[in-house]
């Protein structure tokens, strides 16, 4: 029996929490339109309540001086907690809608039923279990000339009602009637407003900042460093959401926990939401851009969205289209140089040749199982190669694990063999241009391909042509994917341009690195032809063996005819009397002078600045062209000294250049707190000069 009996407290106060928070807040029988009359309940509560519950909450309507019920309204629906229910007259909401501008939740008929009472009617609210919860007026008592008349009018709870009564009270109301109450007679829709109360609790969503900036990463190392806000939310009616814009993500976990959630949901509770911290980044793999005003939402049903707006960027150099030369096969390994051919983890290595990231996504890599013969199996590329960087294609990322330690950037699958003989493979780029980039072995049907052993290495020992076994060196070895062969090449080539400045062809070239280079020929024709190319130098003295940037230039003093197209072409020799051919070829064409159509617009810079400044350890000073051309930069003290120079440098149209500056000088000395001017020269000529601070 002691249990029975605690079950039936428990229910009873079970019913208590769900019953008990809704009350009568407006009742409307508008002067100008019997048809628009309503009854509006509201919600205090913190949890929603069914209407169907139990016996089915229901209002019961005393006409007039009526002592007994004259008609029952049977509820239906939910009502929200913190929100409302409209109950009009009518059968649709066709009317209700055009005359308020919001949507009613139940109809009630005739504009003379329960919900359309004309002001001298007596209301009475019961919830589910058949208790009386709020009460309007006194059943009856005829509403005309007493303190709950309301007719042509309204009456509206007063704001600091927070719960019905059973009881009617008068000073728990303001009124308005044709009688001389209140304000008088009230007209819709102007005098109402159903689904709102001045004692509604107001739903708050609270957010420590408006704004987090700065976020940055340079490209291809986001994503960025985290930063946080916190929210929290009270006289909630729902959970709170938490939307990220397109560039950035959120997570309530930070480092290693930092899981990107969209939307993250915030449960409330009794209408709260404690202050929970959320963590907010630049995501990873976007381009080189300012991302900036891209904003977290954060949203709850009747309360205010609030905002926090981010701004950031990525810094760097957005990846390029290569060009023949660009990218070089710099390894090949046959399947069985690990003396297992059943492994399938030979590969194949490209090598970025330019100073550039270069993108991926337009290649492909091909391979020709014996050739001559076309291609036998083919392999999207994508993402993007570091300038000086490695990727690694293979076959079989089990069987390349199990040698190497670790993942190939790429598995081709079963098509890409590796198992020597007349076997090749190419890069290919799959634009409009549909040119091979560079090749192993000689592929294709009219292909004379070069036999080799799939047990050995092949190393890149020249950047001619890959299609000849010259280019090669077979070693003993399974091979160095990723990383710099042990056959060094003798010049990694970067950069390869020629421009039209102060009336002459200019030459500009640049090398990641070079191996015994005694120097430099230079080469044109006017066609895209190397074979029958003239000698137009002497040799230009290289810098023998070194692993720094070194840049050339060369201007092009012969007779040339204008409007043709001049084609070049480098050879380096290196101390063992060897020459070596590149694949690079820079080309420029000779305007006419006397055609104002084909004047040369000489370049100009622009957004041109230095970030940060003032600065302590570096900064980055950084501009672009409005055309290609030569620019160098220079840093001077206030004295007028020069005291850091940079190597001058080829800049294509609209590329972001960026020079960091630590504040030391030439020789690596740590220079003093101060201003210091930054001058940019575009083809020779000043062009800006600006200031920055340097404050340690």
């Amino acid at each position: 029996m002691k249990k029975v009996g605690l079950i039936v407290v428990v229910l009873f106060f079970s019913v208590n929490l769900v019953y008990g928070d809704v009350f009568i807040t407006e009742l409307a029988d508008p002067n100008n339109d019997a048809t628009a009359r309503y009854i509006e309940l509201y919600n205090s509560g913190v949890s929603s309540v069914d209407f169907s519950e139990g016996s089915s909450w229901r209002i019961d309507k005393y006409t007039n001086a009526s002592a007994s019920v004259s008609q029952t309204l049977n509820l239906t629906g939910t009502i929200p907690a913190g929100g409302f229910y409209i109950i009009a007259t009518g059968t649709n909401d066709g009317h209700f809608l055009s005359v308020y501008g919001v949507s009613a939740n139940q109809f009630d008929g005739a504009y003379d039923n329960v919900a359309g009472s004309n002001g001298d009617d007596n209301l009475e609210l019961y919830n589910g279990s058949g208790t009386l919860v709020d009460q309007f007026g006194v059943p009856g008592e005829d509403g005309t000339g007493t303190t709950h008349e309301f007719e042509d009018g309204r009456a509206e709870r007063k704001g600091t009602v927070t719960t019905g009564n059973t009881t009617w009270d008068v000073n728990e109301w303001n009124i308005d009637n044709d009688s001389g109450g209140g304000d008088g007679p009230q007209d819709a829709p102007d005098d109402f407003d159903p689904a709102q109360w001045i004692g509604a609790a107001t739903p708050t969503i609270t957010l420590s900042t408006t704004s987090l900036n700065n976020f940055t990463y340079v490209f291809g190392n986001g994503p960025s460093s985290e930063q946080s806000f916190t929210a929290e939310g009270s006289d909630l009616s729902a959970d709170i959401s938490i939307t990220s814009p397109t560039n950035y993500q959120i997570s309530t976990g930070t480092g290693g926990s930092f899981v990107a959630t969209n939307p993250i949901t915030l449960t409330q509770s009794g209408g709260t939401v404690n202050s929970t911290t959320i963590y907010v980044r630049l995501k990873a793999g976007l381009s080189v851009n300012s991302y900036n005003n891209e904003n977290i939402s954060a949203t709850s049903s009747g309360a205010t969205s609030k905002t926090v707006s981010c701004s950031g960027a990525v810094t760097g150099t957005t990846p390029v289209e290569p060009s023949i030369g660009d990218l070089i096969i710099s390894e090949i390994v046959g399947d069985d140089a690990d003396g297992n051919a059943s492994n399938d983890n030979g590969f194949m290595e490209i090598y970025n040749n330019t100073s550039s990231t270069i993108s991926l996504n337009n290649i492909q890599a091909r391979y020709y199982n014996s050739n001559p013969g076309p291609v036998s199996g083919t392999y999207d590329l994508s993402g993007y190669i570091e300038a000086g960087g490695y990727m690694v294609l293979t076959q079989n990322n089990t069987g390349f694990n199990s040698e190497y330690s670790f993942d190939a950037d790429f598995a081709a699958g079963g098509s890409f063999y590796f198992n020597g003989g007349d076997d090749g493979v190419d890069i290919y780029l799959t634009t409009s241009k549909a040119e091979v980039l560079d090749e192993f072995n000689d592929n294709g049907d009219d292909g004379t391909p070069f036999i080799w052993d799939d047990s050995k290495d092949y190393e890149r020992t020249s950047t001619s042509a890959g299609n000849t076994l010259d280019s090669w060196t077979a070693v003993s070895s399974t091979g160095t994917p990723g990383a710099e062969n042990g056959h060094t090449l003798p010049v990694t080539l970067s950069t390869f341009t020629a421009q039209y400045i102060n009336s002459k062809p200019t030459l500009y070239w640049s090398t990641k690195s070079e191996y015994d280079n005694i120097g430099w020929f230079i080469y044109r024709n006017i066609t895209e032809d190397f074979t029958s190319a003239d000698k137009i130098t002497g040799m230009i003295e290289g810098h023998g063996t070194t692993t720094q940037q070194q840049d050339y230039i060369y201007t092009d003093i012969g007779e040339l005819q204008t409007e043709q197209t001049y084609y070049y072409w480098l050879e380096s020799v290196d101390y063992g009397g060897t020459v070596h051919h590149y694949n690079m070829v820079a080309h420029v064409t000779i305007p006419d002078p006397n055609d104002p159509g084909q004047q040369v617009v000489p370049p100009t810079a622009y957004n041109v600045s230095a970030d940060p400044s003032p600065f302590s350890q570096s900064t980055r000073i950084s501009f672009a062209l409005t055309q290609s051309g030569m620019v160098d930069l220079s840093i001077y003290n206030v004295k007028g000294e020069l005291v850091k120079t940079y190597s001058t440098t080829a800049v294509t149209a609209d590329e972001i250049v960026e020079f960091e500056w630590n504040g030391k000088d030439d020789a690596g000395k740590i220079l003093s707190n101060g201003v210091y001017l930054y001058a940019v020269k575009v083809n020779g000529k000043d062009y800006a000069t600006k200031r920055m601070i340097l404050m340690r």
